[in-house]
């Protein structure tokens, strides 16, 4: 597991847009990346030698949902336990800030299933699935 610190921060405008570009993620509006990093409830990045190294977010109302977004890691740096950590530090925010029937929610790329179901995460029945719209306006 490689050694890094967490840190309570919404990452930088330019290192958000760079990593999603390095995961091969959908490109976004610079404008709504500013906005959408603002309005976070939580978020936390992972440093290793004073480097930026992965970050994920918490988004939603504060009290009957909350979305978990943007977990990304570094890809040099994926499969050392940093994303766990990651994921830890927003559990932990989860657990502080929802009540009985809180929803917590995110979606998940193709493959990573496995990696959230540790957290207690489950895909939704298809009686009644998740649904979701990218905005092309």
């Amino acid at each position: 597991m490689t050694d890094c610190t967490l840190v309570d921060r919404v990452p930088d405008l330019d290192d958000y847009l760079a990593f999603r570009a390095g995961a091969g993620w959908d490109a976004i509006d610079e404008r709504a990346a500013r906005v959408g990093l603002a309005r976070s409830l939580y978020s936390v990045c992972a440093y290793a030698d004073g480097q930026l190294i992965g970050f994920g977010r918490v988004v939603g109302d504060g009290g009957c949902h909350f979305l978990i977004v943007d977990v990304i890691v570094r890809p040099d740096m994926q499969r050392q336990g940093i994303g766990s950590k990651i994921m830890g530090a927003i559990m932990a925010y989860v657990a502080a800030h929802a009540r009985k029937g809180t929803m917590i929610s995110l979606m998940a790329a193709r493959g990573v299933a496995p990696f959230y179901e540790q957290f207690g995460f489950r895909a939704r029945s298809q009686a009644r699935p998740g649904m979701c719209i990218v905005w092309e306006g």
